[in-house]
């Protein structure tokens, strides 16, 4: 075999890999009708501009092209919950969606060997870490979870599943089973309850100095016990309520499982009616 052959060889070996891994890439996106690319296990849905990802997988999409319900639930407008026919007093708050990515075109930084057979350095990342939205971080195949308090915690129910975080006790279930408050169990239509996965504090990943608080995005944040809300003019405030109901108006929230009245200024829930709260200053990192 000669020198030039040999050179030859290297490099189309070292463009399959290079294929390869592109292939691998591609199928680890969930790519929207117009192309744009969600991560693996969302769910593509239908916004007013293009296309949002739902971190559920086969998600329900909810009418107003802005939120979505996990699979075998549906989307109440009026409360703003996902509720499930076959578990009625059991209810999660709606989740927004992001807006879909443009897919990326060169996904690695790779070269091919160069004559003298040595190769470049190739740029990786850590990803044996999960970034929750406040600063904190969990180990690579757990779920950040936020308690009523506003503090962060990891999720081990099992590893590489979407889990589910109960919202009212301290725990979670994994994907596909519910949390049940009398119980204080996983429950799973007619299967046996099992125990709930506990949860440990998550740790600060060291971009945000002050503890428990509620990080709105890279400048601003909020208290512990307190939730962002954003205003139509794109500034934060802060609700005091923790897992706090945005009013539309920007101004004023709701606490949870309550629902914003037209003029944002009372907050009902079946027959009752209260004041809504205004929102607090936001305060700068």
């Amino acid at each position: 075999m000669t020198p030039r052959s040999s050179c030859c060889e290297s490099k189309m070996l070292a463009c399959l890999v290079l294929a390869s891994l592109c292939v691998g890439w591609v199928s680890a996106t969930v790519v929207c009708p117009n192309g744009h690319v969600c991560s693996v296990m969302n769910t593509c849905c239908l916004a007013k501009e293009g296309y949002g990802c739902c971190i559920y997988p086969s998600a329900v999409c909810c009418s107003d092209l802005l939120h979505c319900c996990p699979a075998g639930y549906y989307c109440n407008a009026e409360s703003q919950l996902c509720v499930r026919d076959s578990l009625p007093w059991y209810r999660l708050p709606w989740l927004k969606n992001t807006p879909a990515k443009e897919p990326e075109t060169t996904p690695f930084q790779l070269s091919l060997p160069r004559s003298d057979g040595s190769t470049s350095q190739e740029s990786s990342s850590d990803v044996s870490v999960v970034l929750c939205d406040n600063g904190h971080v969990c180990p690579d195949g757990t779920t950040c979870c936020r308690n009523p308090y506003g503090t962060w915690s990891c999720c081990h129910a099992a590893k590489y599943t979407l889990d589910l975080c109960c919202l009212s006790e301290v725990g979670c279930c994994q994907l596909g089973f519910h949390c049940d408050r009398e119980l204080k169990a996983c429950v799973r239509d007619s299967a046996p309850p099992v125990p709930r996965a506990t949860v440990e504090q998550a740790p600060g990943d060291g971009s945000l100095a002050l503890e428990g608080v509620i990080r709105c995005d890279g400048h601003f944040y909020c208290p512990a016990g307190n939730s962002c809300c954003k205003a139509p003019t794109g500034d934060w405030g802060c609700c005091p309520y923790p897992l706090g109901q945005c009013c539309l108006d920007g101004k004023h929230c709701c606490e949870f499982d309550w629902t914003c009245d037209s003029n944002s200024t009372n907050c009902v829930k079946g027959d009752t009616s209260i004041p809504s709260a205004t929102r607090r200053e936001i305060q700068r990192l």
